[in-house]
């Protein structure tokens, strides 16, 4: 026989409170969790692009600055007078870096993972460095020469130098970035891959810049001399 009461049954409903405590624990933090998963890949992909918008623009403004103080290095040791640090030309591959590039790195290293997850497949590894070289690597010359001439006003000079300048740029540019894109797919994982690329680009995009300048210069010099 059970004990009848009052005092039984506050008991008994006190108990049965502490029981279901834990279970709403339970749901509590399934709910929270829930939320926060819901929430996380948005804030993580807004992050990624962010970073490689922040890293990619750096080390833009790094390589032009180190290639303007080789500049100024190489008219000294020829004599000749040294040209003055170009803030904007250098601002021009920060922006690029910040606006473009960065973000077109975090969108193509994406869809090359996604597409080709086998890091070391083959197949999958040869495809991503071809495409890196056939595809972006194009689209980043040509984008790099119509900021650069554009941002200076000369737009109209955009046609004539990547009919003369891509093809061979393109040729030199798969000399370095076969080996380096290559060691960035085997070897570095995808969240690091625009990090481990753009500090390969020191070099490139210093050659970029002293090209994009070196033919306007040039240009310049022309129309100089025939006025």
């Amino acid at each position: 026989m059970f004990p009848r009461g009052p005092s039984h049954a506050r008991s008994l409903v006190r108990k049965l409170e502490l029981h279901k405590l834990p279970l709403r624990s339970a749901r509590g933090n399934a709910t929270s969790s829930s939320g926060a998963s819901q929430g996380g890949p948005a804030k993580s992909a807004a992050g990624g692009l962010l970073n490689a918008a922040l890293t990619s623009g750096t080390f833009g403004l790094a390589s032009d600055t180190m290639v303007q103080l080789f500049e100024q290095h190489a008219s000294k040791k020829e004599g000749s007078s040294a040209k003055a640090y170009d803030p904007l030309r250098a601002g021009r591959m920060l922006g690029y870096g910040l606006i473009f590039y960065g973000p077109l790195q975090h969108y193509w290293y994406g869809l090359l993972d996604r597409t080709f997850h086998r890091r070391t497949y083959l197949p999958h590894f040869v495809s991503k460095v071809a495409l890196n070289q056939l595809v972006l690597g194009p689209i980043v010359l040509m984008s790099v020469f119509a900021w650069n001439l554009g941002l200076q006003g000369k737009m109209k000079e955009v046609r004539e130098k990547v009919k003369k300048d891509l093809v061979p740029s393109l040729f030199n540019a798969w000399k370095f970035w076969v080996p380096a894109a290559s060691a960035n797919f085997y070897l570095i994982p995808l969240q690091r891959q625009v990090l481990f690329m753009s500090a390969c680009s020191i070099g490139w995009t210093g050659y970029l810049s002293f090209e994009s300048n070196r033919k306007a210069g040039a240009h310049a010099k022309k129309t100089t001399k025939s006025v």
